[in-house]
């Protein structure tokens, strides 16, 4: 019998399509939460830990991964026994986990490792990685790309023969920035490319909780309407853990922006400079079609940086405090996702109330509970949203466009 809370499901994929290696795998590979196709191993499962996105909004978001233990004292996953899944311990089998109905990953297994005790105790563990580390050991032929919008370069990248990406498994949006007509050359990471057009959009590059291959642009509308509201006082959803970050760990106040075959462009916020010192970021290698677009991107990001800004760095969630409401609504937060947070710290004072956005989500599933941490930047937008709680008002660093 699962220890986990009862809630919360494993399934593996033990049958003979392994992986996304084409088309046909994904489609043949319908929704393990359905029950259709997936073994549910949660009866075995001891511990489950989920880590996607990103630690900061100029990082790019990382292959999300997750890690599971196993009680193995029937020797169910030891590939040496002849046992129930010995023949299937190899890597490459999808595993998906949820919550009630929600996925909360979906990918394949990496690596298996067993681990056994003298006094008789047995664990299989195994770590997946979702679709961005599969993108990360692809590798593009060369060719030169057409001059295009960032999205639609998303997908003729993902359409070429050598990553045959499923249509199915992508949410691309179609972009705001033109990209120049650049060469590739052979050997070029496909996960590396895609985050250089994503860097030069100044989007946002992930695979969502279920699966799909996602790109958002950077007007990309966060509706603050819909916020998660995190509280301490009783009124939205409760938080056991809570940091806040004021530091220079996003202070850049001179920005050097080189795009290929451009010349450096730097951005300057001057008064910051007098402030702290000079604080430089260099990025280069980006795709714009002119020197003009490289100043300005630079010019925006020392404004937009030019100030220690106080955020909420990461909120911890035990769901098991929740209402079911609640948790349906922690579980639903994706990256990209606003959240409201209010907070009022020990020896008085008024409440801290600020959005974030989402950039990083972990859960931490045991005996003890389901834990979900978020991990936010500072609500800033680069589009002016009329009557938005967070976004429609001028006077929150938030700029008309760009």
């Amino acid at each position: 019998m699962s220890i986990l809370p009862a809630a919360t499901e494993v399934a593996v994929y033990f049958g003979d399509s392994l992986a996304y290696d084409n088309n046909d795998a994904y489609e043949d590979l319908l929704p393990l939460y359905s029950g259709e196709t997936g073994t549910l191993v949660t009866s075995d499962v001891r511990q489950v830990s989920v880590r996607r996105g990103r630690s900061r909004w100029l990082d790019q978001a990382q292959s999300g991964t997750m890690s599971v233990t196993l009680d193995n004292r029937a020797r169910a996953y030891d590939p040496t026994s002849g046992a129930t899944y010995s023949s299937a311990i190899t890597p490459a089998k999808r595993t998906i986990a949820y919550t009630g109905s929600t996925i909360i990953f979906d990918g394949n297994i990496d690596d298996w490792d067993l681990s056994y005790t003298l006094d008789g105790d047995a664990v299989a563990s195994f770590v997946a990685s979702d679709v961005l580390s599969r993108l990360g050991r692809t590798k593009l032929a060369a060719h030169t790309a057409t001059s295009q919008l960032s999205g639609a370069r998303v997908d003729a990248v993902l359409d070429r023969a050598e990553v045959d990406f499923p249509v199915s498994q992508r949410a691309i949006d179609a972009g705001v920035e033109t990209l120049q007509a650049d060469t590739v050359s052979e050997g070029t990471g496909v996960l590396q490319y895609l985050q250089t057009v994503t860097q030069t959009e100044s989007g946002r590059l992930f695979v969502s909780a279920d699966g799909l291959l996602t790109f958002q642009n950077r007007r990309s509308t966060i509706d603050t309407g819909s916020a998660v509201s995190l509280t301490d006082d009783g009124s939205g959803v409760p938080f056991d853990q809570i940091e806040i970050i004021v530091g220079s760990d996003l202070l850049y106040n001179r920005v050097t922006v080189t795009r290929e075959g451009g010349t450096a462009q730097t951005g300057s916020n001057t008064e910051s400079q007098d402030l702290y010192e000079i604080r430089a970021l260099d990025i280069s290698g980006l795709l714009f079609t002119s020197d003009d677009d490289a100043l300005e991107l630079a010019g925006y990001l020392a404004n937009r940086f030019g100030d220690p800004a106080l955020r909420f760095g990461r909120v911890q969630v035990n769901l098991a405090a929740c209402s079911t409401v609640q948790a349906d609504a922690v579980l639903g937060l994706d990256l990209g996702s606003a959240v409201e947070v209010k907070f009022t710290p020990t020896g008085g004072g008024p409440q801290i109330d600020r959005y974030g956005v989402v950039e990083k989500v972990e859960h931490s599933i045991a005996v003890d509970g389901h834990r979900v941490a978020l991990s936010l930047s500072e609500m800033t937008t680069n589009l002016f949203v009329l009557d938005d709680a967070a976004s429609g008002r001028l006077d929150t660093g938030g700029v008309l466009a760009y």
